[in-house]
């Protein structure tokens, strides 16, 4: 069972709805855009959720590239997974299943808030 703090993105309401709360909140937010049937995709979910599991004060959104939500993003299949970290209006992309990359910038809006 995922972390209560690991929410999954199905639709553009859903998503809009997210977006802006986490834009209007301090809690630090991670927007993980994947595509469950690439390898890279698949390899880095577990990593995600681990992390989820550590860092309860951190929410993490989770969106399914598909054709229901491709026009939610501005890049291609093959880009992905991509991660979004945003606290405020302050945001942050990361290309790339890069688990240090993302652990660092998390942690980093962690002490921000300090």
């Amino acid at each position: 069972m995922p972390p209560s703090n690991l929410i999954l993105i199905e639709d553009r309401p859903t998503h809009d709805r997210l977006i802006a709360d986490a834009h209007n909140s301090s809690q630090p937010t991670v927007l993980y855009v994947s595509n469950s049937i690439l390898p890279a995709c698949k390899a880095f979910a577990p990593k995600l959720e681990a992390l989820a599991e550590r860092t309860p004060e951190v929410q993490f959104l989770v969106v399914e590239f598909c054709t229901e939500t491709s026009d939610l993003f501005k890049f291609a299949p093959n880009q992905l997974p991509v991660l979004v970290l945003v606290k405020g209006w302050w945001a942050r992309t990361i290309m790339g299943a890069n688990l240090g990359e993302l652990e660092r910038g998390v942690k980093g809006m962690l002490e921000e808030g300090k």
